[in-house]
């Protein structure tokens, strides 16, 4: 289960938009339904994230193979094992190219709320944006 972490700008490199935020909250829906052991529950709001994905998302964003991901988990925990495979093995082959993708990505910087805090952030800005990288290139 995976959901990408918000950084001011989705991973597609532009601001979030209502379909970001909502694709993020179908994700942490399913997830927490799965955690409940409510695989039905979680199917169906990893099947409206990938709806969604489809829908809204671009065509290389690794939030769509994310979703397979998650629905082959759901599938695969509902004892169906086939459609598993399958959706692993589409997931897998549309990952593929993520590190470009990823490479590409302009992570916005959060600073918090205290002013040290933000001067102490904006001087390891680069360090926070390599680390983000490495994260996201470690989930592909």
């Amino acid at each position: 289960m995976f959901v990408f972490p918000q950084a001011g700008l989705s991973p597609s490199g532009r601001r979030w938009r209502r379909a970001d935020a909502a694709w993020e909250r179908l994700q942490e829906e399913g997830n927490g339904r799965l955690t409940a052991g409510e695989i039905a529950a979680a199917g169906r709001a990893f099947r409206r994230a990938g709806w969604l994905a489809v829908l809204r998302l671009p065509r290389n964003d690794p939030r769509r193979a994310t979703t397979l991901a998650n629905l082959a988990l759901a599938d695969r925990l509902a004892g169906r094992e086939d459609r598993a495979r399958r959706r692993y093995a589409r997931a897998r082959h549309m990952w593929r190219g993520t590190d470009r993708f990823i490479a590409g990505m302009e992570i916005a910087w959060r600073s918090r709320s205290a002013r040290v805090d933000r001067r102490l952030d904006a001087r390891h800005l680069e360090t926070f944006r390599a680390n983000m990288r490495s994260r996201m290139t470690g989930f592909a």
